[in-house]
């Protein structure tokens, strides 16, 4: 099940966050936003996403990244 909120003509994905900071904790920031991008792309993919899915992942681990 896949669980996402209609924001504004995007279809936010409040797991995406979860996984951003977690990844940034194991893994590092790089590998995070390298990891926020791999998800938008599959979500787009698969229809899931909408374009703003980049933004707002990459922002999102890049700000996960700094605070951590």
């Amino acid at each position: 099940m896949y669980f996402r909120v209609p924001v504004f003509g995007s279809k936010a994905a409040p797991i995406q966050h979860l996984i951003n900071v977690l990844s940034v904790i194991i893994l590092g920031s790089w590998w995070a936003l390298a990891g926020a991008f791999i998800a938008s792309f599959i979500r787009n993919i698969s229809g899931l996403g909408t374009l703003l899915a980049f933004p707002a992942s990459l922002v999102g681990a890049l700000l996960a990244g700094l605070l951590y």
